[in-house]
This record gives structure tokens, C-alpha cells and sequence, in this order.
């Protein structure tokens, strides 16, 4: 029982970790592609009232997406190797 919990914290840890890169490279990507989209466009806005526009807008639907794919995912595939390596 000890070895579950300590497996499962060094696997909640090391997911942690990939959710945060993962997090950090989307937020950095998003703000290149609005900052292109400001050059090109013609707004009376500033550029960084702007960024933080889109970078709003792109967090709430990076962040849904990166949970599922970064720890639900992985998780559930992993219950399930478990429960087949068990019952099956």
C-alpha cells in the first residue's frame, strides 16, 4: 500500500511538471500569434491591452484541454492497465 501511494505521488509530481511546460510553451506560443495579429491589424487599441485580449481568450480554452490531455488521459490508461493486469 505504501509503494501505491508512493508511486502515485511521484506520478501526480512528474505530470505536474509536464501540465507547467506544457502550460508555460502554450501561453508563449499563443502571445507570438497575437502579437502577429496586431501588426496586421488596425486597431486603436494598445498592443498589450490587446495581448492580454487574447491571451485571456486562449487561456480559458488552453487550460480545459491540458488538464484532460495531461492528467486524465494518462491516469485513466493507467487504472486501466492496473484493472486489466488485475481482472484480466
Amino acid at each position: 500500500m505504501i509503494g501505491l501511494v508512493r508511486n502515485l505521488v511521484i506520478i501526480i509530481a512528474v505530470l505536474t511538471a509536464v501540465y507547467a511546460a506544457l502550460s508555460y510553451l502554450g501561453r508563449r506560443r499563443a502571445a507570438d500569434k497575437v502579437r502577429g495579429d496586431y501588426t496586421k491589424s488596425q486597431t486603436p487599441l494598445s498592443e498589450e491591452a490587446f495581448l492580454d485580449a487574447g491571451i485571456a481568450k486562449y487561456q480559458k480554452s488552453l487550460r480545459r484541454k491540458l488538464i484532460v490531455g495531461v492528467y486524465l488521459i494518462p491516469l485513466f490508461f493507467a487504472g486501466l492497465l492496473i484493472y486489466l493486469a488485475q481482472y484480466g
